[in-house]
């Protein structure tokens, strides 16, 4: 909503105009309301109450999350985004900074990912080798 009030332009139209289309990340969209992903992809399952099997629940419209939850990309495009972020290329070195910050999570998230930290959009988490993710 900030990016449509700032620019009055769709926030969709803004992301690939300023970050799909210069990084090349041709595999990259936002599926809007259709619920199937193109593939080839990966599946998610969930194992509900009072259920002894495992159900697939990989189709699920997004569109609801909006610009939250609403890009899909290869693993190709996601290491080229991840790595142009960390490189300083999206982002001025005081912006970058600000988001690498990190603080503590909650205690409920501490349960399943001891030693959670949340910055700007990314998460800090120290693997059992002694580096971070």
């Amino acid at each position: 909503m900030i990016i449509e009030e700032a620019t009055g332009r769709p926030w969709a139209e803004e992301v690939r105009d300023r970050i799909l289309r210069p990084l090349g990340l041709t595999g990259t969209y936002a599926p809007g309301d259709d619920p199937y992903l193109k593939p080839p992809h990966a599946h998610t399952y969930h194992l509900f109450p009072g259920s002894v099997t495992w159900t697939d629940t990989t189709a699920r419209n997004i569109s609801q999350a909006a610009a939250a939850a609403a890009l899909v990309g290869t693993e190709r495009d996601v290491d080229r985004f991840f790595t142009a972020l960390l490189g300083g290329r999206l982002l001025p070195p005081a912006q970058l900074a600000e988001m690498r910050r990190t603080v503590s999570v909650g205690e409920n998230f501490q349960v399943g990912f001891p030693g959670l930290r949340y910055g700007l959009g990314l998460m800090q988490q120290p693997l059992t080798c002694g580096g971070d993710t």
